[in-house]
């Protein structure tokens, strides 16, 4: 019984360790990409398990990556004070699903379904203090930036949108969690 519980600790111990890092939306900024941690497409797309409020259902993505749990990767821009949808790569019923046959219109298109804040860590991780350093902060107000804020160190909010979790939206079963598992 001990050696069975040993290697019961042991599987879930590596599991833990061995988590595969999630891809990221990504966004461009002059040229260069980002991995952002926050996920513009679901204030337009509604989940249970993703926790967003997006007035249409979120379409049924294959998982075909054990780094990729959403089943998509979205990419935008901003530009000219917009947040702008360049595509999304997705895959359903066996088939490739981009973002002009997701939303059915031709992209780009200005994410305006989305507010809140997106985080762009420039700078290194500092594992002792758990911040990013050097962030920029896009706050974006229905696919308008309306406000650019520079951080020299931050934890960034692990929210679908990048707003704090307040005890109120908790308590409602609306935790803005990016994802099922954090």
């Amino acid at each position: 019984m001990k050696t069975f519980l040993a290697l019961i600790v042991a599987v879930v111990a590596a599991s833990t360790v061995n988590a595969t890092e999630q891809a990221l939306d990504r966004l461009v900024l002059s040229g260069h990409e980002y991995g952002i941690e926050q996920q513009p497409m679901l204030g337009l797309w509604h989940s249970e398990d993703w926790k967003s409020e997006g007035d249409q259902p979120m379409p049924e993505f294959e998982v075909t990556s054990s780094a990729n749990w959403r089943g998509y990767v979205a990419t935008f821009s901003i530009s000219d004070d917009k947040l702008i949808l360049l595509d999304i790569e997705a895959q359903i019923d066996g088939k490739p699903a981009t973002g002009r046959d997701l939303l059915k219109k031709r992209l780009p298109v200005v994410a305006r379904w989305y507010t809140g804040s997106i985080f762009v860590p420039v700078g290194e991780f500092d594992y002792d203090a758990q911040a990013s350093q050097y962030v920029i902060e896009f706050i974006v107000d229905k696919g308008s930036v309306t406000d650019t804020r520079y951080h020299q160190s931050i934890k960034i909010p692990v929210t679908w949108n990048g707003k704090p979790r307040s005890p109120k939206s908790d308590k409602k079963g609306k935790s803005g969690k990016g994802h099922p598992c954090g």
